[in-house]
């Protein structure tokens, strides 16, 4: 009996302790480090509507943004100053344009930065300068404009969480020069925790659902021949879902990458004021936009991360959304 037994108890314990190793809670944080470098780069198939009522254009671009980040300081409370650049913005698909344009060169956002300070939980809690990402007439809640580029830094609980527990969070929608009334509603799970190139990853699933109506905001940017232009943008309705998942080293606290799908569904109306005329229209917009972020730091390579991910289903003519 004794030899039976104290064959059976060293497997015992290491039943035990896997347990406990899968049940312990993880404390997901941001930890930066001072004078470390990284980039974000996105990637967004955009397919679509966007124009008047009755003669909407189809829409099917490929856009690639790159950010560079420098940590210039962390604080007592872990939050850190980050500088954030623009390095690139190629849209290719645009209708009656050929090619891919860098956008970054067109609207004078090559180089151009910005100062944020982030809390170790993902809030970004003051902007310097956001102004300068923004771009002159850069569409309301799309990514090219200085409200969307921090949209892929997940809220992160304020607690350690188990696999499986989800967390909450509510932010107002803000956009550069408007007064807005609407609130973006994110929900968090904790998925999973993957074993990755010797790291330990965790799984966030995310969703989230933002609704913006009756908001208005004025552009000025310099038109051709020395004309300025002035654009108002009066956002009727705007609505956008945001679904997928984000990865991240829980022992760094370093963010990975995100697979994301975001749709938006749009009625907005646009007044362009050139030398004191005012040219109106009215465009609707339907967007699903296949989004993937991945993080690279210092001179570390671009990590491959598509095995991290649950499988989704492509995007499809079927299950974009519609207006009706």
């Amino acid at each position: 009996m004794f030899k039976n037994l104290s064959r059976s108890l060293p497997v015992a314990l290491i039943l035990v302790c896997s347990v406990a190793t899968v049940a312990a809670p993880v404390d997901l944080k941001l930890k930066f480090r001072k004078g470390e470098t990284f980039e974000q780069s996105i990637q967004i198939k955009n397919k679509g509507t966007m124009g008047p009522e009755g003669t909407q254009m189809p829409i099917d671009t490929l856009m690639k943004m790159r950010l560079a980040f420098d940590v210039l300081e962390v604080n007592g409370d872990q939050s850190a100053q980050l500088k954030s650049s623009m390095k690139e913005l190629k849209i290719s698909g645009m209708p009656m344009v050929q090619g891919e344009l860098d956008y970054a060169e067109i609207l004078g956002l090559k180089d151009q930065s910005m100062q944020l300070t982030i809390d170790s939980r993902g809030n970004v809690i003051a902007t310097e300068g956001a102004e300068s990402l923004g771009g002159p007439g850069a569409m309301p809640g799309s990514p090219m404009s200085n409200s969307a580029q921090f949209e892929y830094f997940p809220t992160l609980p304020d607690h350690p969480v188990e696999v499986d527990e989800t967390w909450v969070n509510e932010k107002k929608v803000q956009l550069p020069g408007a007064s807005v009334e609407g609130v973006n509603r994110e929900e968090y799970v904790l998925r999973g925790i993957k074993e990755w190139n010797g790291i330990q990853v965790a799984v966030i699933g995310m969703k989230s659902k933002a609704e913006v109506k009756d908001a208005t905001m004025s552009l000025e940017s310099p038109g051709s021949m020395g004309a300025e232009v002035q654009m108002t943008y009066c956002i009727n309705s705007m609505n956008t879902e945001k679904e997928g998942e984000m990865l991240m080293d829980i022992e760094k606290g370093r963010l990975l990458g995100a697979d994301l799908v975001i749709k938006t569904r749009g009625d907005i109306s646009i007044s362009t004021g050139v030398q004191g005329e005012n040219f109106p229209s009215t465009i609707k917009t339907v967007s699903n936009m296949d989004t993937d972020v991945v993080y690279r730091y210092g001179e570390e390579e671009t990590p491959d991360l598509s095995s991290l991910y649950t499988k989704r289903e492509e995007p499809t003519e079927q299950n974009q959304s519609t207006t009706k």
